[in-house]
């Protein structure tokens, strides 16, 4: 067997630890590469998933609203809107939407479901009552948009104030929880359009 040159031997062990060498610094830069990648991606994530429930979480609630099922919406012609209720909160609604403000006459529930997919709020009241309407008028006087009064003789409470999706009944237009109701659920429909109030 040929002996070695001692010299040779020693460069070949040489060479052979620097590639190993070169080559576990290869791996560790590679790890190193993956850990930066998953991190990345995670904070990524994290911050997707941060930003979609800043967009879509739940706003506060009033205590004690009703909450009817989502009866849906879309556009349907005038005798295909059909209510269950007479202050509704979803459903197919006409395509034009009122405007905002004090109503002279009672408004279509196909008009005021509309007006609720935009955000308004719509303050239903018995016309038996005295001077409701000025007085609802009163209470929302500080807000210039999204918000309808109208009369309703249909209903069974004095004051209804319906929201998409949100209704609630009130005894007197001074009941505090009224505002709050305003306050809450004014500009949270499903669909965010304009509604100045009309002078």
């Amino acid at each position: 067997m040929p002996q070695t040159d001692p010299r040779r031997q020693a460069q070949r062990e040489r060479r052979e630890q620097r590639r190993a060498a070169a080559a576990a610094a290869a791996r560790k830069a590679g790890r190193r590469r993956l850990a930066v990648r998953v991190a990345a991606g995670i904070a990524g994530a994290a911050v997707v998933v941060g930003v979609g429930y800043l967009v879509v979480r739940p706003g506060p609630e009033v205590t004690g609203v009703e909450r009817p099922p989502d009866e849906g919406r879309g556009h349907v012609e005038p005798a295909q809107v059909a209510y269950d209720d007479a202050a509704p909160t979803s459903g197919a609604h006409l395509a034009s939407a009122p405007a905002c403000g004090v109503a002279a006459a009672p408004l279509e529930p196909g008009l005021a479901v509309h007006a609720l997919e935009h955000g308004a709020v719509v303050l239903w009241y018995d016309p038996a009552g005295d001077d409701v309407a000025g007085r609802l008028a009163g209470v929302l006087g500080d807000w210039d948009s999204h918000w309808i009064v109208s009369p309703n003789s249909e209903l069974s409470e004095p004051i209804v104030a319906t929201a998409w999706n949100r209704r609630m009944a009130f005894g007197d237009a001074a009941d505090p929880a009224l505002r709050e109701f305003v306050d809450t659920y004014r500009e949270r429909g499903p669909e965010r359009v304009g509604c100045q109030v009309r002078a």
